[in-house]
């Protein structure tokens, strides 16, 4: 009888030990266990990938703050230069057409007579169709009548006074024929007048 109870205790006591033990507890309490386990690894898989997500978004922003970062700059000076090349294009251009100006105006003001002046601009226009003249200019020429500025030219007025200042000249027959000549031209008829002496 003691056999049996001595037995029947140390069943009881391995018992009791193998479900206050771990290894004993995972073999009665294994599913309850286990599906605690399986819920912590999912949480965990969640975690690393809620992690993962905000790794690869920030590498993201990193990435585009890098690229705004260098694009920006090269963006502002590829602007900058495109402007500056417009802007010389622009000088250029308008350089061009003061030039172009100037020696169109060199060119006509440099004519002996209006009627030279007036060719010489109907000539510009035709040989410069494109050209940078100044705004209204084929109006102006079409509108130019050379015989409101009709008169002699510097050279005869030069000789006109060579004549009169010839030691043996007949003024009033030089005026004469000077009025035959350029019947338009009344500035000759001071020269006909008598000075006026102060008393």
């Amino acid at each position: 009888m003691s056999g049996k109870l001595a037995f029947s205790a140390s069943v009881s006591i391995v018992f009791v030990l193998a479900i206050l033990t771990p290894s004993g507890r995972n073999a009665f309490g294994q599913p309850q266990q286990r599906e605690n386990q399986l819920e912590l690894e999912q949480q965990k898989f969640e975690f690393d990938k809620e992690m993962e997500i905000r790794k690869h978004a920030l590498e993201k922003s990193k990435a585009i703050l890098t690229a705004g970062s260098i694009a920006l700059p090269l963006i502002f000076g590829l602007y900058s230069i495109n402007r500056q090349i417009k802007l010389a294009r622009s000088e250029r251009e308008i350089e061009a057409r003061n030039s172009f100006e100037l020696k169109a105006a060199d060119l006509l003001l440099n004519s002996k007579t209006p009627g030279q002046l007036h060719a010489k601009a109907k000539a510009l226009m035709k040989l410069f169709p494109n050209a940078p003249l100044p705004t209204g200019f084929a109006d102006s020429v079409k509108s130019f009548d050379p015989a409101e500025f009709a008169g002699p030219g510097t050279d005869w007025k030069i000789e006109l006074f060579r004549l009169l200042a010839a030691p043996n000249a007949n003024k009033q027959e030089v005026i004469k024929l000077w009025r035959q000549l350029f019947p338009g031209d009344t500035w000759i008829d001071r020269l006909n007048e008598e000075p006026k002496v102060s008393s």
